[in-house]
């Protein structure tokens, strides 16, 4: 990654997001100018979490829903949680 790959507001995670079904995923972290918060954005899904929901939860999960209805999760979501937690 270059300079010019560098993007203020976006923190790249090196875990990638695993579903249920072995597909993986870029995550990263973005920072929501308007209201100056994190979001955690699994790359080319609808998952995207405000960073102060998921941490109200004291007990981090194992799998997060990015679409309960078609039974599609994330199955490693504690491990891009610490990551996540260690980069803000």
């Amino acid at each position: 990654m270059g300079p010019r790959d560098w993007h203020p507001g976006i923190k790249d995670l090196k875990t990638k997001a695993v579903d249920n079904h072995g597909h993986r995923y870029r995550v990263y972290l973005e920072l929501k100018p308007d209201v100056m918060q994190w979001v955690l954005v699994i790359a080319d899904t609808p998952g995207h979490w405000y960073m102060s929901t998921l941490l109200q939860n004291p007990r981090l999960r194992d799998t997060i829903a990015i679409d309960y209805g078609q039974n599609w999760n994330v199955i490693n979501f504690r491990q891009i949680m610490d990551e996540a937690i260690d980069l803000i």
